[in-house]
């Protein structure tokens, strides 16, 4: 990506695309290439081709709101103003959610034994900010509490939509 943006900044746009083109064929699992190829074609005014990398983007990586706000950005310019408005939507959900994690983390730290609390952060990380740092507080809340049912709920849904059925079945079971 480094490559690319220097390129992007010494006025070379359209080899940053290029090059970023050839990185997103060799490795499609690359969140960041995808992103920044589809930055790169939004400032180029390349609007479809701006929407299918950053819709890979998303795809690759659905919690994150700044890639959803990117996407709906380059809807918009495609003159997709339908297409766009659930995902302006998803980063207006996520900015509520994140605030009341940031709420929820002060009174963990008044009351740091509350499986509740934990659940409550962790249900919000998965879903709008950040799967792995959601899983950890799940996890810490079946600490507090092994038989905190929310929780336990919570990570074998989550563990079976990011198809790990060896953690889900971990989950379904009290450890």
């Amino acid at each position: 990506m480094i490559l690319a943006k220097c390129l992007n900044v010494a006025g070379k746009p359209e080899e940053a695309i290029r090059y970023l083109e050839q990185v997103t064929s060799a490795s499609p699992e690359s969140v960041d290439a995808f992103a920044t190829l589809g930055q790169l074609q939004l400032e180029a005014q390349q609007y479809e081709p701006a929407v299918r990398s950053l819709e890979r983007a998303v795809e690759l990586k659905p919690f994150d709101s700044g890639l959803r706000y990117s996407l709906a950005n380059a809807l918009i310019a495609a003159g997709q103003h339908e297409q766009a408005k659930p995902h302006f939507q998803t980063v207006s959900a996520a900015k509520l959610q994140l605030a009341t994690i940031n709420q929820l983390k002060d009174a963990v730290t008044k009351n740091p034994d509350s499986a509740d609390l934990r659940y409550e952060i962790g249900w919000r990380l998965l879903k709008f900010d950040d799967p792995v740092q959601g899983e950890m507080w799940l996890r810490g809340a079946l600490e507090i509490e092994p038989d905190h049912e929310k929780s336990r709920t919570a990570l074998v849904e989550h563990y079976q939509l990011t198809g790990k059925p060896e953690l889900a079945r971990l989950y379904s079971t009290n450890q």
